[in-house]
């Protein structure tokens, strides 16, 4: 297997191969020949494939980090008595056991009390990395938005800044305060509820190297993330959530329908987010875009897009983070196809108890099989319109 010092390497070599291509092909006023657009092709599609052999190299190295700290931990010395959590060593075993259909104690089944939901499921505890690592990167916007996470599914109110601050005045002794700060509001995000089932053989799960948590937990975090990011993105806000994309204030129109942005309009873009906000700012578009992106230069010349040299360190565009998104549109017309802004400030997501797990073991019986069934009440808005800018084609 290749280093991974040695997978960034090629890939950015490719880069910089194509640009050479691209650059010759512009000096001399000239199109691409077919030779040079068959190679730019092969190149682009290897360059995908870079791409995702470093994240799962990243991934990896995650999961070993993990492994590493459960093993070099030293076990703490147990007070007498303590109140159990969904954290604790006995939740998890006992929630172990219950995905594995053995016997439950009298103890276990009053340690699972703690993460009961209304409908007799188990909530997931954050140790069970699979599944919320792979709820994570089955889409951006829960990676990079503020995550709170609340005991219950009532409404949740949220002050929503619709606008920005004037520049602050001097007040003189006894003067009014001038009314001219951030125009707020308040939101209400509800929790709705998404629910998928995987499934597995009666045999498998007796099996004591099998891993529950690593099967289970990446098969339900895998379909959740993808059912929800899509709302998280283009969600209406009626009876599901509010999208960031949907409801972002547009800050680049006339996007063409066919080549998609330019470099003056990602330009435009990233001004129409103020300097406060930039900071921690990134961008976010559909991988398609991301390849035309790939070609675009400033008017000094210099390539707008960087590919990382580092591992665990994304790519650049004008110096901030981009990300592929499976569920940004396309160009196309009237889509919205970029976004950019700072995330965390501008999206809150709430999930009502976190992900939830139920043992079905009934309902395929016939067929020597058990199935888990997972739930995620969640919901999003945006809480800050000054945070993220969205950037829209032309009709």
């Amino acid at each position: 297997m290749p280093r991974i010092a040695d997978i960034i390497e090629e890939r950015a070599n490719l880069v910089t191969e194509q640009r050479t291509t691209l650059e010759s092909a512009g000096t001399e006023s000239r199109d691409l020949t077919a030779e040079e657009r068959q190679e730019y092709d092969r190149q682009d599609e290897r360059i995908d494939e870079l791409t995702e052999e470093i994240r799962r190299h990243e991934r990896q190295r995650e999961h070993s980090e993990l492994d590493v700290r459960a093993i070099s931990t030293e076990p703490e010395e147990e007070p007498e008595a303590r109140t159990l959590t969904r954290d604790s060593d006995e939740y998890r075993s006992a929630l172990d056991a219950y995905c594995r259909h053995e016997s439950l104690t009298a103890e276990q089944r009053s340690t699972l009390v703690v993460g009961t939901d209304a409908e007799g499921g188990y909530a997931v505890p954050e140790e069970w990395g699979t599944l919320h690592e792979s709820l994570r990167e089955s889409g951006t916007i829960r990676e990079l938005a503020t995550v709170i996470t609340t005991e219950a599914g009532t409404p949740l109110h949220v002050p929503y800044v619709k606008a920005d601050a004037e520049a602050p005045k001097i007040v003189k002794e006894a003067e009014t305060t001038p009314d001219d700060g951030e125009e707020f509001a308040e939101k209400v995000i509800q929790a709705y509820k998404y629910a998928r089932m995987t499934l597995a053989s009666e045999e498998i799960v007796q099996d004591a190297l099998f891993d529950v948590a690593g099967f289970v937990g990446y098969r339900l975090g895998f379909d959740l993330g993808r059912a929800v990011n899509k709302v998280y993105i283009a969600g209406t806000g009626s009876e599901q959530a509010e999208g960031l994309f949907a409801k972002s204030t547009v800050g680049v129109e006339g996007i063409s329908k066919t080549a998609g942005p330019t470099g003056d309009n990602l330009i435009d873009l990233y001004h129409s987010v103020i300097r406060p906000y930039r900071g921690k700012a990134s961008w976010i578009m559909a991988d398609s875009t991301i390849a035309s992106v790939r070609k675009l230069k400033d008017k000094n010349e210099q390539y707008l897009w960087q590919p990382s040299l580092q591992q665990g360190d994304p790519d650049l565009l004008i110096g901030k983070p981009i990300y592929s998104d499976p569920d940004v549109d396309a160009v196309g017309s009237k889509k919205l196809v970029v976004g950019f802004g700072d995330v965390r400030r501008a999206y809150l997501i709430r999930d009502a108890l976190g992900v939830t797990i139920r043992l079905l073991t009934e309902r395929y019986a016939d067929k020597g099989q058990v199935a888990w069934r997972g739930t995620l009440r969640t919901g999003g808005a945006i809480v800050d319109a000054n945070a993220f800018k969205i950037a829209k084609c032309a009709e």
